[in-house]
């Protein structure tokens, strides 16, 4: 009976753990405190996949614009081709410099939706995805038709940490997006000027 008593202490504790972290990655976020943010984001890993969906979608409109466009030549290939090579270096040095705690604290106090709401507010859906990953959607408050925004957690060791942060397609046309990635940069520069 003990073992049973155990069993159901274990599950209930193992179930409820990426729900803890995500309200530890709520408070951080409130209270703008960059160790934790340090601590429940692998930042390398989260940097890694942002490059890896940007250069995807950066190199699916050059080669489409490339592609729609009847006059293109051979010249206008090895242009594309150079294109998506040196964009892809830009997106990675971008990504490399805005994607880190301490920027994220920084817009964080400029940015509207999370400077009005809880990140558990912006929360659409909350659960397993596997038994070492658990998924969030966050979207606005009170609006349906909103593309959402999927945050994927793993299980790190004993831990949860964000590993990976996918942005819906239509996310970098939005002005308020637009204006929030240029506060991001201007603040990675000048925190690498320190």
């Amino acid at each position: 009976m003990k073992w049973i008593a155990a069993a159901v202490i274990a599950a209930i504790a193992y179930i409820a753990y990426p729900y803890v972290a995500l309200w530890q990655l709520d408070r951080a976020i409130q209270v703008r405190d960059v160790l934790t943010l340090e601590s429940v984001i692998d930042w390398p890993q989260v940097r890694a996949s942002l490059k890896a969906d940007v250069r995807a979608a950066y190199a699916a409109k050059v080669v489409g614009d490339f592609m729609a466009d009847p006059s293109s030549t051979g010249v206008g290939a090895a242009g594309t081709a150079v294109g998506v090579v040196l964009g892809g270096t830009l997106i990675d040095n971008m990504i490399d410099g805005f994607a880190t705690p301490q920027v994220l604290v920084k817009v964080i106090a400029d940015a509207p939706l999370l400077r009005d709401h809880q990140l558990i507010d912006l929360v659409s859906y909350a659960f397993f995805v596997s038994p070492t990953t658990f998924r969030l959607d966050l979207k606005r408050p009170n609006e349906e038709d909103v593309s959402k925004i999927t945050l994927l957690m793993s299980l790190s060791g004993i831990s949860w940490k964000v590993t990976r942060l996918v942005l819906p397609a239509e996310f970098s046309r939005e002005p308020e997006v637009d204006r929030a990635m240029a506060r991001w940069r201007e603040e990675a520069e000048r925190l690498k000027r320190r």
